[in-house]
């Protein structure tokens, strides 16, 4: 990971350098080539993966197909093993993950956050090959978080722009992922294991990397795993949210009518997480002691970001305090979980702020002035909402060098607008793409002044 740190110096340049050092280990240890060459051997013909042994010498062919923001160095790390027994392929990327280069399997650009004409054609590719498969084949899947952007095909009754308002409105809505995916699993020909289900005759092996709390496969690979929700779920959904009036009728029809999803109990599945923001977690941890800071695991951050990024200043305040006491700088740390922004009416634009950025701001607001703290909020996939930023490192100087610099911060996070603010205030950061998506991390270094 290359890390450029716009941040304030002087008294918390240490506490600063530590936690770029703890959210360096995290983002390292989430690596999907190195986790998926942890979990895949060959030896000879014989492919050893999450429990199976499957002979590659009976297979016609090694097909990989995919899609997301950790997918190309997940696919990196597949053809790492297997080498030339891959045949062919298809993954769909984002422009910013592109320049990975990959020997045996294909790769196509599409859009992120919201589907595009190039992510259709993308979708109806991958649908195109996987009806080619017979029973002597072996796929791999490769779908990871962002795959519902990159890959989205509308059912038949369903536009394609229906589509994209849908997809706008579920990002503006502040839902948590697990509904959001339970909407658009059921607004889509490619989704809820309909590409399994178009390739139901081979074996499938899923490998993909966790961005949802809890791991569960139904919303990280959800092209090619059963669909335990359906259209029942996602009307539900879309009318706790206050949506169900808001999408184009064309979607409205269709989930009063759609079938439920494809029964694929019969296919010959497997699926394996390779790696998760627990992995992310246990490297921090690890690296806390290195540094000589007692860590604090969190449980995955999830909620409001201005409302979580509130409730951890005030317990980070606590932390500094017993530190100063106790002589025993603390580390907080989070991952795996994902804040939101309800935008309501809104309207986001590109570098105007993510969740990320949001929480930052608003932990930054609720620090104690003079407070000990210095706290980094991290997408882990390097791109905070729509910005270029992965998020923010922050400290209780951060309001002050931000109202100096003629930003009034209550009214920037009421219009959702953090990034110019912390821009002036020195503390954006900014990764580039990193490779993998296993959520948010979050490290809060409590009462380590002296370091300095």
């Amino acid at each position: 990971m290359t890390t450029t740190l716009e941040g304030a110096v002087g008294r918390v340049l240490d506490s600063r350098t530590a936690v770029r050092s703890l959210v360096a280990a995290g983002l390292d240890a989430a690596d999907p080539r190195a986790a998926t060459a942890r979990h895949l051997r060959l030896d000879g013909h014989v492919l050893t993966v999450g429990g199976r042994r499957l002979d590659l010498a009976r297979c016609d062919r090694v097909l990989v197909v995919g899609a997301g923001k950790a997918t190309a160095r997940l696919v990196a790390g597949i053809e790492d093993v297997l080498g030339d027994a891959v045949t062919d392929g298809l993954v769909v990327l984002r422009p910013a993950d592109a320049h990975v280069g990959l020997r045996r399997v294909r790769t196509v650009v599409a859009d992120h956050p919201v589907p595009s004409g190039a992510s259709e054609t993308a979708a109806r590719a991958l649908l195109a090959l996987a009806a080619t498969v017979g029973r002597r084949d072996l796929v791999l899947g490769a779908f990871t978080g962002g795959s519902s952007a990159l890959v989205s095909a509308p059912p038949p009754g369903v536009t394609a722009a229906a589509k994209q308002h849908l997809h706008r409105l579920l990002l503006a809505s502040g839902a948590r992922i697990q509904d959001v995916n339970a909407v658009r699993k059921s607004v889509s020909a490619i989704k809820g294991g309909r590409l399994l289900a178009a390739g139901a005759a081979a074996t499938w092996v899923n490998l993909t990397v966790s961005d949802v709390v809890g791991d569960d496969p139904a919303y990280l690979t959800d092209p090619t795993y059963p669909d335990p929700d359906g259209p029942a779920v996602a009307r539900h959904v879309l009318d706790r949210l206050g949506l169900w009036d808001a999408v184009d009728p064309s979607v409205r029809r269709h989930l009063a009518a759609a079938p439920e999803p494809p029964d694929l109990s019969a296919t010959d599945l497997t699926t394996v997480t390779v790696t998760s923001g627990e992995d992310a977690l246990r490297a921090m941890v690890r690296r806390a002691h290195e540094l000589g800071l007692e860590p604090v695991t969190l449980d995955p951050l999830e909620g409001e970001a201005t409302q979580v990024g509130a409730r951890l200043a005030t317990a980070a305040a606590d932390h500094a305090r017993a530190a100063a006491a106790s002589g025993r700088p603390v580390v907080l740390l989070a991952a795996g979980g994902e804040t939101t922004v309800s935008l309501g009416g809104v309207t986001m634009t590109a570098g105007t702020g993510g969740p990320n950025q949001e929480a930052a701001l608003a932990f930054a607001r609720a620090l104690p002035v003079g407070a000990d703290v210095v706290a980094a909020f991290v997408d882990s996939d390097g791109f905070d909402g729509p910005t270029e930023h992965a998020g923010a490192l922050v400290d209780a100087g951060t309001v002050d060098r931000a109202s100096q610099g003629g930003h009034d911060v209550d009214a920037a996070l009421a219009d959702h607008a953090s990034t110019a603010v912390l821009r002036t205030a020195g503390d954006l950061l900014t990764t580039g793409a990193t490779g993998t998506n296993v959520n948010d991390l979050v490290v809060v270094v409590c009462g380590a002044g002296s370091l300095a």
